[in-house]
């Protein structure tokens, strides 16, 4: 299609494509093998026109599935992370409960160690209360087996007051 401009009353561009004033093409005095070649020039540059229209659909296609991809991954990504922090949040959780458990249970024994600890103390002071009295007894039993033995009667006041007191003790 060498020097379109002196044949531009053959042809007219619309939309992208080339079409052919028939009229005027016949009309025209030239050679047929011209005409043919015309028509056959437009074509080709139509079909060509039609083929890249058909590419940049397709390449318009290929965008919109990739941007489908892209935001489709980059959802199934954020949903990935949201599932991974929530499992690593109730993992957390699950040692933090169980630490709590098991500080709550250290606690508990501690308590009972420490009741058992007063308990035993208590029951040691008791014990060394009870013997004390024991044994306070028994002086005073003995202190009262000397005054009795004492046959002169001078000690007979005492005698009545250590028996008192040994009854009060027992």
């Amino acid at each position: 299609m060498s020097n379109l401009s002196s044949y531009s009353n053959y042809f007219a561009e619309q939309g992208g494509r080339l079409l052919v004033n028939v009229a005027a093409l016949n009309a025209a005095s030239m050679n047929d093998k011209i005409k043919d070649e015309i028509e056959n020039q437009v074509q080709m540059y139509n079909d060509s026109a039609k083929k890249v229209s058909d590419i940049e659909k397709q390449i318009k296609q290929v965008e919109q599935d990739y941007l489908d991809f892209k935001n489709s991954y980059r959802d199934k990504y954020i949903a990935l992370q949201e599932k991974v922090i929530s499992t690593l949040k109730e993992e957390a959780q699950k040692e933090l409960d169980a630490q709590k458990e098991k500080y709550t249970a250290m606690e508990e024994a501690d308590n009972e160690y420490t009741d058992a600890l007063e308990k035993a103390i208590q029951k040691q002071r008791d014990l060394r209360t009870q013997a004390n009295e024991w044994e306070e007894l028994a002086t005073k039993e003995k202190k009262l087996s000397l005054l009795e033995r004492d046959t002169s009667g001078t000690n007979a006041k005492d005698v009545l007051k250590q028996q008192e007191d040994v009854e009060k003790t027992r």
